[in-house]
């Protein structure tokens, strides 16, 4: 038996620039951001952050393929040249994709999980 959780099947919603309408692209094997024992397709977006007053980087949804993560972030990336011509996105607002192994913040942070455990945010 596999000691890999079952993933989570949640249906994403985009808004449709030109209907004014929100959407159902379809459905994605949508797994959690922060599952280390999975690997996962993870997109990113750099938008301001009024609680810091600086823009960073917001982990935004990780799926378990390649193709789904492909359709999702080109969907974003589409809506957001839209936003770019027509002036309604700062020019700093971007998307970017990573591949995040099973582990990976336990490899590059030994101490992280402990640091979890303790109940530290």
């Amino acid at each position: 038996m596999s000691s890999k959780r079952p993933k989570e099947i949640k249906l994403r919603w985009i808004w449709e620039r030109d209907s004014r309408d929100w959407k159902q692209v379809h459905d994605m094997a949508e797994v959690d951001l922060n599952d280390e024992t999975l690997k996962r397709f993870a997109v990113f977006h750099h938008r301001f952050d009024p609680i810091t007053n600086h823009f960073r980087w917001f982990g935004i949804i990780a799926f378990d393929n390649e193709r789904e993560f492909n359709k999702y972030f080109k969907a974003v990336c589409v809506e957001l040249d839209a936003r770019h011509e027509a002036n309604e996105a700062h020019h700093k607002e971007q998307f970017a994709g990573r591949i995040l192994e099973p582990a990976s913040i336990q490899k590059r942070f030994p101490g992280h999980s402990a640091y979890r455990e303790i109940g530290a945010p």
